[in-house]
């Protein structure tokens, strides 16, 4: 028999929540000594207080517990319970890291207000190509990796012959962070004519995308978490010098997670077919 400020110890329970679960009768000791009321515990006891305290984390009340001790869960039931919740944490402090992501890079952006950017935009041609690609309206952003994910991975297991680095295109006219028009393309050989199946539903397929004269161009380097500042650069470079973006942003990965996993070492062109705004819209505006 062990007393309860053993098995405090031994458990790492206070000895005040061991009385209080006494008192509900979620764990009753052993046995509670008529003369002294002491209470004394058993090592027989200890897996019975472990599921209590996995369910606790669980978010569960101490009604629910009982009711789910009384059903005699398996242990393997109980590590598929906290395996979940586990999950459910891991995408929480993501999500959370994301916000805190945005906003430092909020932060930056005020911080900067009246400063010239620092990065360098270029007006260039871009040629026709050939590409392998795939486009989905995606929920959301937190849809893209693993829509990235899904189709690389079809990519890589059929071997296709890469010409260039591949890219993202972003088919919606204005900045969004739902129904997200996004097809991936990956260039390919002039001779290359294979279609690769994603999935039951999906397949990747040949097109062209075509040349065009007028590209704005600006290079990213590091993490894709601070992109959106290099697309705001971008775009306000684009208005003072008096163009209209008229395509799809795309995103060329130069130097992406494939090449190398310090997100420091990452390089992206980002880049937005473009018209120069006749003289007479300037005026007017």
């Amino acid at each position: 028999m062990i007393r309860i400020g053993e098995f405090s110890q031994l458990s790492r329970v206070p000895v005040k929540t061991l009385r209080f679960y006494d008192e509900i009768g979620l764990l009753k000791p052993a046995i509670v000594d008529k003369f002294t009321s002491y209470r004394y515990y058993t090592l027989d006891q200890l897996p019975r207080l472990h599921r209590i305290l996995a369910l606790k984390e669980l978010g569960l009340s101490l009604d629910q517990i009982a009711t789910l001790l009384n059903e005699d869960l398996s242990v393997e039931q109980i590590r598929g319970m906290l395996r979940l919740k586990q999950a459910e944490l891991q995408q929480h402090i993501h999500e959370e890291q994301e916000r805190l992501a945005r906003v430092e890079a909020r932060i930056r952006r005020i911080e900067m207000e009246g400063q010239m950017p620092t990065q360098e935009a270029v007006i260039k041609q871009t040629p026709s190509f050939r590409v392998l690609a795939y486009r989905e309206l995606l929920p959301d952003t937190k849809a893209i990796p693993a829509f990235f994910e899904h189709v690389m991975g079809a990519v890589m297991m059929s071997s296709v012959p890469f010409s260039a680095p591949m890219l993202a295109l972003y088919h919606h006219d204005a900045f969004r962070t739902v129904e997200m028009d996004t097809e991936i393309a990956i260039p390919v050989p002039d001779d290359y004519h294979r279609e690769v199946r994603i999935d039951e539903q999906r397949v990747m397929t040949i097109r062209t995308i075509p040349a065009h004269d007028t590209v704005a161009s600006m290079l990213h380097h590091g993490s894709y978490a601070n992109i959106d500042d290099t697309y705001i650069a971008l775009s306000r470079w684009i208005v003072e010098r008096g163009y209209n973006i008229i395509g799809p942003a795309a995103e060329v990965y130069l130097r992406s997670m494939g090449d190398t996993q310090n997100p420091d070492e990452l390089l992206t062109e980002i880049q937005f077919v473009v018209e120069k705004v006749p003289p007479h819209r300037l005026t007017n505006l």
